[in-house]
């Protein structure tokens, strides 16, 4: 297994139904594990991924980088409905903050939070 495919993400959750922890790994569509012990998490990310990229190049399919060494600028375009976009421009100089920053809190509320 190459190096960098153990910086992939991994996103672990327990099933109460199951009696065990869930992993997935975001930037490979599909590519799930399943374990019992916590401590076989690791174990079993590692050959999740290794079997889902094994897949894709059998397959042909383009495999996706890490998220963790991708480099981001802090910028992002995305359209908006226009009146969504004139309520935010409303709230946020009635908050006294930018449209940028009062964006940026709102997604930052609502990410830690959920």
């Amino acid at each position: 297994m190459k190096k960098n495919n153990t910086k992939y993400s991994l996103v672990v959750t327990w099933s109460e139904e199951d009696q065990g922890w869930g992993i997935k790994v975001p930037e490979l569509p599909g590519c799930f594990s399943f374990v019992k012990n916590f401590n076989a998490i690791l174990k079993a990310s590692k050959q999740a991924i290794q079997s889902w990229i094994m897949e894709a190049k059998k397959n042909k399919i383009d495999i996706p980088k890490p998220i963790s060494t991708h480099d981001y600028s802090g910028k992002f375009v995305t359209r908006i409905d226009p009146e969504l976009h004139r309520t935010l421009a409303i709230q946020a100089k009635l908050k006294g903050e930018s449209l940028n920053r009062f964006v940026q809190n709102l997604l930052h509320h609502s990410i830690h939070t959920h």
